[in-house]
């Protein structure tokens, strides 16, 4: 953090009250915003298969090794603190207010474990061979799941 400081020629304590934290610091140089906030776009009943196949996509392999090294530092109270933070910003809060029915915030951070989930199981597999229609098939069957949470069948 004096580094980054130093680095912006401001006091330190101006960087940590302006993030918050470290790891806040670090999940938003990372730049995670770009990334989800599109795939909430569009037609709701799509939006599931549109974040699993985002996640899986070869172009994003900084990123789901970024989120995997926060889930494997999850123990840390902080890292989990500023993780939960992250997801409510950047997925849940978003989310939620697209969502109909009952339990909307709780069905939407169901959306993020799942995506979560998926992120460090893709990445603890040898994943780097898949194909794109192996993907694809990943993406459709894992989106379907996701996509119960958000329309769920009435």
């Amino acid at each position: 953090m004096r580094e980054i400081a130093a680095a912006a020629g401001v006091d330190a304590a101006l960087v940590i009250r302006h993030y918050g934290s470290k790891e806040e610091l670090f999940v938003r140089v990372i730049g995670f915003d770009e990334h989800f906030a599109p795939q909430l776009d569009g037609p709701l009943e799509l939006v599931g298969t549109r974040l699993a196949d985002y996640v899986l996509d070869p172009t994003h392999d900084r990123m789901r090794r970024t989120l995997t090294a926060l889930l494997y530092a999850s123990d840390h109270q902080n890292v989990r603190t500023d993780l939960q933070a992250t997801m409510r910003r950047l997925l849940v809060d978003r989310l939620s207010a697209r969502m109909h029915g009952a339990d909307t915030v709780l069905r939407a951070w169901l959306v993020s474990a799942q995506l979560l989930g998926l992120v460090h199981s893709w990445d603890a597999v040898d994943t780097d061979h898949a194909t794109a229609a192996q993907r694809t098939h990943v993406a459709n069957l894992y989106g379907a799941a996701i996509q119960q949470l958000i329309t769920p069948p009435t």
